[in-house]
């Protein structure tokens, strides 16, 4: 199915962790936006779904700021808007750089 076309879970808040290691989900918020020594971790299969408009930010790393996908881990990021991936950005650690698609 079409990650695009199915339900997708509201975020309100995201925390410092998205998803659980053997489980897909899919998810909706309009940014994520990451500053200081913050840092999301994201586990399992998600698809993240960002719908920040044409232009604007949908995604902000800044500082020493990081996503961390584990091993074994493969987010699917969709968006519009724009990305700024600054300070530590995002780290893979799987073998396979595929395992992250933005």
């Amino acid at each position: 199915m079409d990650p695009l076309t199915r339900a997708a879970a509201p975020l309100i808040f995201i925390g410092a962790t998205l998803g659980t290691v053997g489980q897909t989900a899919c998810l909706h918020t309009v940014i994520i936006g990451l500053t200081g020594n913050q840092s999301l971790t994201i586990l399992g299969d998600v698809t993240i779904i960002l719908s920040a408009p044409f232009g604007a930010p949908a995604s902000s790393i800044t500082g020493n700021a990081a996503i961390i996908i584990p091993a074994g881990s493969s987010p699917t990021i969709y968006t519009d808007g724009g990305v700024k991936n600054a300070g530590l950005g995002l780290g893979n650690s799987n073998t396979r750089s595929v395992t992250c698609i933005l």
